[in-house]
């Protein structure tokens, strides 16, 4: 049992197999899969309120192999100096948008579920309006089960230590995905056990033990770093230990001549005091960690 979920494993031979094509590293335009199709009708989907919330993988989605419908042209006009463009498609309430190195706009929002504070992710496109009821009915969905499940709620993790994922693909039409990251354990995790047929759904039947269910787990939770990186948090722990590593940097570039601090005194100082601004707005709101990279 993992995070509440009894589950089963493969080898790490069949997750590489399993993950690799709908991922751009191993694919992408190069490969011959296309962004844009004007040829493309989207067929009706299920009525919204019909759709199941179901447990799915960080592999499940279809960031990298879905087919978009070109909208039509519109007239343009940049204007001079340097103002911002203005999207015109607005998002829906409390989501915020941030876009992934790759250029993949993501979202996210976060969510009350009893005392916990979950930052809920989604790559589906939340600036085109016929979006929105969809995400609103799959977040609504998953925060009723969030609500539900007693273990979620452990006083002894941090609500920076989990978040969530709503997988919405249209290789699934008829339900919304979900799953959840540990950043704490470095796992990932659902809500509800996952009985036989549905690891089969998932292609995590073929287990040969514990360690190797470990072992698919750690790798989903990486391709989840991976596709969602704007918010992956540290832990307190992590937090605290940083001043005093820095200052101790800082008083053995001062004193010693054969520092082994990676830099110079004034440059750690300047760390350490970007360490107790981040920590200051971190501790307002856990769920916004503040410039983690400084780690």
């Amino acid at each position: 049992m993992v995070g509440g979920t009894k589950l089963s494993a493969v080898t790490a031979r069949s997750i590489e197999v399993a993950s690799a094509d709908s991922h751009s590293l191993k694919g992408g335009v190069g490969n011959g899969r296309f962004f844009l199709d004007r040829s493309v009708n989207s067929s009706p989907l299920p009525d919204l309120n019909s759709r199941d919330l179901r447990p799915r993988k960080p592999t499940d989605g279809d960031r990298y192999i879905r087919r978009r419908t070109l909208p039509t042209k519109a007239s343009l006009k940049l204007t001079r100096g340097p103002r911002p463009i203005v999207k015109e498609q607005r998002i829906p309430n409390g989501w915020e948008e941030d876009i992934h190195p790759e250029g993949q706009p993501l979202y996210s929002i976060v969510i009350n579920a009893r005392n916990r504070r979950i930052r809920v992710h989604t790559d589906l496109a939340l600036r085109r309006p016929e979006n929105h009821p969809v995400i609103a009915r799959a977040l609504h969905m998953f925060s009723n089960l969030a609500h539900e499940c007693d273990e979620l709620h452990d006083p002894d993790f941090e609500d920076s230590d989990i978040e969530a994922c709503l997988v919405v693909s249209k290789k699934f039409p008829e339900e919304y995905g979900y799953y959840l990251a540990n950043h704490r354990t470095q796992t990932i995790f659902w809500l509800e056990d996952i009985e036989h047929n549905g690891m089969e759904m998932m292609e995590l039947d073929d287990a040969l033990d514990a360690d190797a269910l470990q072992l698919k787990l750690e790798i989903l939770y990486w391709r989840h770093v991976t596709d969602f990186p704007c918010h992956c948090s540290l832990s307190s722990e992590v937090w605290e230990k940083l001043s005093p590593m820095i200052l101790f940097g800082v008083v053995d570039q001062e004193y010693c001549d054969e520092s082994t601090a990676p830099k110079d005194a004034a440059t750690l100082a300047r760390l350490e005091t970007f360490w107790g601004k981040a920590k200051k707005k971190r501790d307002v709101d856990i769920t916004r960690p503040t410039c983690s990279w400084i780690c």
